[in-house]
C-alpha cells in the first residue's frame, strides 16, 4: 500500500537507501525486527549501530487511537513497541524519550 509513496519519494533522495519491511525480507529490502513504526526504526538505529536514540512523540501509556479503529489493539501494539524499544534495549545503547506536548 506503500507503493505510490515509494515511487513518488524515492526519487527525490540521492544517497543510500535501506529499504525495510516488517514481512519477510526480499530482494535487498530488510527487515531488522519491530512491531510498530516506531520500534521498527529503533531497531533500525540499533542495527546500524547507535549509541543514542532519542524518541519523541511516544506515548505508550495514552495513545491516540485512529478513527475507526479500536483502541485496544493499539494500546497492544504499544506495549510489545514498549517492551522491543525499553526491555531488550542493550546496556550500551543510550534512549532518552519526550513526549509531544
Amino acid at each position: 500500500d506503500n507503493i505510490p509513496a515509494l515511487e513518488r519519494y524515492v526519487p527525490w533522495f540521492t544517497g543510500p537507501l535501506t529499504p525495510t519491511t516488517q514481512g519477510r525480507p526480499f530482494d535487498g529490502v530488510y527487515n531488522f525486527g519491530g512491531f510498530t513504526d516506531g520500534d521498527r526504526a529503533v531497531m533500525l538505529a540499533r542495527h546500524f549501530g547507535a549509541r543514542m536514540i532519542r524518541l519523541a512523540g511516544f506515548d505508550f501509556d495514552d495513545p491516540r487511537p485512529k478513527a475507526g479503529k479500536d483502541p485496544e489493539v493499539k494500546r497492544r501494539k504499544l506495549r510489545e513497541a514498549r517492551r522491543l524499544i525499553w526491555d531488550l534495549n542493550p546496556g550500551d545503547v543510550v534512549l532518552s524519550a519526550q513526549k509531544y506536548q
